[in-house]
């Protein structure tokens, strides 16, 4: 059927109508924006084609639907950009990406990461859809590149998000993946400091090299150096010194063992900041460290005093069940105070901050 314009009174009223149908689609009737009659025939010519031979059942529907605009769909058409067309599945708000995370398959830390991402995202574009994610996610590549893990990990969570709603065929899953990951950063030797480095780090020791001295946030990185938590146990996750005998109790939440305890070595201080200023501090004069270091350094000063390899294990959470188990707790409990006195000994270092907390 040939374009045509809809009468009131006899008269043409609005723009020319265009009319199809087509088995598998519904009935199309709409508007085509515009009176001029060649272009609406050009409209119409387009969709007979869009049926047959490119089979695009998806575009015709939406123009049913009323999602398209057959105006739109034309622009992309005849330019050859049909995969830069906002499909219906695309028109889905960014803020249902949070809402999915909560049903997805996973662990329970790992849909909480996804969720986190999913909010981030959405902030970056109020009212936005999905369409969104490809321009989106190329911003937040520049915004972490500073921070590679991060930006692969969000742009992961995005990727599985697509694919387990819109297929990983849909050109915005093929859009973000064309989103260049960060290069995985190279294995690195691990870094060992001795106690006389470590002390004078944290300026609680004589340095002779004053720029090898951190300015700020000793305080946190000592705490980390004398229980071994991983940052995010120590800044997130949380810890609490309890008495007789003296300990920190670890909340660890990567695995079972992760809960667990450590030796009062000292009373660590609560963090006043968050572990990206404290790691900027220790770059300045360590710019081969991460706060991760922390705790391997932490586990070779077990090995130098001679703390058993099984209660090592236990201290670092690679133990197999919770620290709260019955046996895991009577197999360290008796060396936790003997176990503090060999490290401080080791470092050179009074019970400051220990008595008063252990009594």
């Amino acid at each position: 059927m040939s374009p045509y314009f809809a009468r009131r009174h006899g008269n043409p009223i609005g723009t020319l109508i265009v009319e199809r149908q087509f088995n598998g689609v519904p009935r199309i009737i709409r508007a085509s924006g515009t009176r001029d009659p060649k272009l609406a025939d050009k409209y119409a010519a387009m969709l007979d084609t869009l049926y047959d031979p490119l089979d695009r059942l998806d575009i015709l529907t939406a123009i049913a639907d009323g999602v398209l605009p057959i105006k739109l769909v034309h622009h992309h058409f005849t330019r050859h950009t049909l995969h830069r067309l906002p499909t219906v599945e695309g028109m889905t708000p960014l803020t249902a990406m949070a809402e999915w995370a909560k049903t997805a398959d996973g662990s329970d830390r790992y849909t909480q990461e996804m969720g986190h991402t999913f909010k981030r995202v959405a902030a970056l574009k109020r009212g936005g859809s999905i369409n969104d994610l490809p321009k989106l996610i190329e911003g937040l590549r520049r915004v972490y590149r500073d921070r590679p893990v991060g930006f692969n990990r969000m742009r992961a969570h995005v990727l599985s998000y697509l694919n387990n709603t819109v297929g990983d065929d849909h050109p915005l899953y093929i859009a973000v993946r064309k989103v260049k990951p960060y290069p995985k950063q190279r294995s690195r030797s691990p870094v060992v400091l001795q106690p006389a480095e470590a002390l004078a780090l944290v300026g609680r020791a004589p340095s002779t090299d004053p720029g090898a001295v951190m300015k700020r946030h000793q305080e946190e990185l000592w705490s980390l150096l004398t229980t071994g938590m991983l940052p995010k146990e120590y800044f997130i996750d949380g810890w609490v010194i309890r008495r007789e005998p003296g300990r920190v109790e670890v909340h660890g939440t990567k695995r079972g063992g992760r809960e667990r305890v450590v030796p009062l070595v000292e009373a660590p201080v609560v963090p006043r900041v968050t572990g990206r200023y404290v790691m900027r501090a220790l770059q300045l004069v360590r710019p081969e460290m991460v706060l991760k270091d922390c705790r391997n350094i932490y586990r070779h000063w077990l090995e130098e005093v001679g703390v058993s390899p099984s209660r090592a294990e236990l201290y670092m959470g690679h133990g197999l069940s919770s620290v709260r188990d019955l046996y895991t707790w009577h197999d360290v409990k008796p060396y936790l105070e003997e176990d503090a006195e060999k490290l401080r000994a080791y470092l050179g270092i009074e019970a400051r901050g220990v008595l008063e907390v252990a009594r």
